[in-house]
């Protein structure tokens, strides 16, 4: 793929490169990470742990390493030959369905997606394993004796990404089932490239207009646009959504223009991105948020949409670190009522998560308005 950087196997493994050392070296050296404070792995011992945990941690940590960071690459970051999507069946809208679409996305954007965004309540999945394979820095929770116990039974690559943060990532299969007959779409965000890589298996499709504050996104969606679909005409601006309702020559260029609009907007603070223009950044609470991004970015969609266009976002609440429920669906939806949008359907979205044997369901809804 020309001018795109595709993390290899080679280059993954780099990140976590370190000597080897004994077993008696790993007790001396170890560190345990709790609450960003370091203490020595040996203090626990006796204590927490007994000699079969440490001599687990040590097989986990020096010398299984290299066997689960290829695992890992190859189940999580290896591009697939086939990327298509038009031989599935578009009925299904569930995130989880055919993993493999989003492999060229976490690849693309492995650091962001596993390290660089942060979440409200976990540590990112990188940050984690970078400790505990090439710094023999060991998160407190992998010591309990739930997630002992699943390592000895060789669950070390479902506990790690079942406890760990790793940013989300909208399955472009999701984006392509809900494409339709569109022409011309815009998208207020870019979703890591996700979009536009559902929307071009859409062979209907004439013109991708898509807006993000991250100058990479920006970047790598362009060159996907002329890699993949060299005959559709791309235009990326790399500007805040909410910038661009003020921007004249804009909302003149694209006045009643799309078809269709698509996205799945932050979460408010669920996760944070990098960037001083991001949304979260640039607004200190809830309500200023809303109003000045999404009441905002609202307004430009309803300009730059048709007559009977059709607007088609994504979204959930969640409860916050002081476990104040926030209720997005609702505030969001009244905003875009409040805009003169007539609400036609809405469609479960669901990701099920499972850890520990427990099964927990996670659902975010699809809202599809018209103008």
């Amino acid at each position: 793929m020309k001018g795109l950087t595709i993390l290899t196997l080679e280059k993954w493994l780099s990140f976590f490169e370190s000597p080897i050392i004994n077993s008696t070296t790993f007790v001396e050296t170890s560190r345990v990470w709790r609450k960003e404070v370091l203490f020595p792995l040996k203090d626990l011992i006796g204590n927490k742990l007994t000699d079969e945990n440490v001599k687990l941690l040590y097989k986990i940590s020096v010398i299984d390493k290299e066997l689960y960071l290829i695992n890992f690459y190859n189940n999580n970051l290896k591009i697939p030959e086939d990327i298509s999507m038009s031989k599935f069946d578009t009925t299904s809208v569930n995130n989880n369905k055919h993993p493999h679409l989003k492999v060229l996305v976490r690849n693309l954007y492995f650091q962001e997606i596993l390290w660089k965004t942060e979440h409200l309540k976990k540590r990112s999945f990188m940050s984690v394993i970078i400790d505990l394979f090439k710094y023999n820095i060991i998160d407190y929770y992998l010591l309990s004796p739930s997630v002992m116990k699943l390592c000895s039974e060789n669950n070390v690559g479902s506990m790690l990404s079942g406890m760990y943060f790793r940013a989300s990532i909208m399955n472009p299969f999701v984006v392509y089932a809900l494409s339709g007959s569109t022409k011309k779409v815009l998208t207020p965000c870019l979703g890591w490239s996700s979009y536009l890589l559902g929307f071009m298996e859409n062979k209907n499709l004439e013109h991708y207009v898509g807006i993000d504050v991250i100058k990479k996104v920006c970047d790598t969606t362009k060159k996907l646009a002329t890699h993949f679909r060299p005959d559709i005409k791309c235009d990326i601006y790399c500007k805040p959504s909410e910038d661009l309702y003020r921007n004249k020559p804009f909302n003149l260029k694209y006045k009643n223009y799309f078809d269709t609009v698509f996205f799945c907007p932050p979460y408010y603070q669920l996760e944070l991105y990098e960037g001083s223009d991001q949304s979260t950044t640039r607004y200190t609470n809830y309500n200023e948020w809303l109003e000045k991004y999404w009441k905002s970015t609202i307004k430009l969609c309803y300009n730059c949409l048709k007559e009977g266009g059709e607007l088609c976002y994504i979204i959930s609440g969640y409860v916050n670190p002081s476990h104040k429920y926030m209720d997005l669906d609702t505030d969001m939806n009244n905003i875009i009522i409040n805009n003169k949008f007539k609400l036609l359907q809405t469609l479960p979205m669901s990701r099920n998560i499972k850890f520990m044997k427990k099964a927990n369901r996670f659902y975010e809804t699809i809202y599809i308005f018209r103008k």
